[in-house]
């Protein structure tokens, strides 16, 4: 089984001067199903300097997982009712002390309390802008700048 590795590293962050953190070491997984979701997703993250693996599902999620670690995992969740949560609940077992963002359209509190509840990170409802996303990943990751 191959792997459909996408990763871009960036050089160094570094602007006259001041010192920017080296996102580099921050490796992140996304695990999206909507194929130009997670190039847009892939792409916003490279450009400020992580480190991305992508996964089309679990299957390829579940072959980076067992070969590397990361600092946080975006997890694309389609149905929640319908296997996302137990799909959720197999992710945060096997990517233990794992950052997990989920991403999802279902814009229900009480589906935010589970999914925080069965310990992941946080719960970011779609459509979301860029800035917002990459702010809450910052945060997440405790980046600054």
């Amino acid at each position: 089984m191959s792997l459909a590795v996408q990763q871009r590293g960036m050089a160094s962050n570094k602007v006259e001067g001041d010192h920017l953190p080296n996102l580099e070491v921050f490796r992140i997984l996304i695990i999206e199903s909507d194929s130009v979701f997670r190039r847009s997703l892939f792409k916003a993250l490279t450009a400020e300097g992580y480190t991305v693996f992508a996964a089309a599902d679990m299957v390829e999620a579940n072959e980076f997982i067992s070969q590397m670690t990361f600092s946080l995992i975006l997890y694309g969740m389609r149905r929640p009712y319908q296997g996302g949560l137990e799909q959720l609940r197999r992710l945060l077992q096997i990517a233990k002390n794992t950052r997990i963002m989920v991403v999802t359209t279902f814009n229900e509190p009480e589906l935010k309390h589970r999914v925080l509840e069965m310990g992941a990170s946080d719960l970011i409802v779609k459509p979301v802008r860029k800035a917002s996303l990459l702010n809450s990943i910052a945060k997440l990751l405790q980046v600054h700048s």
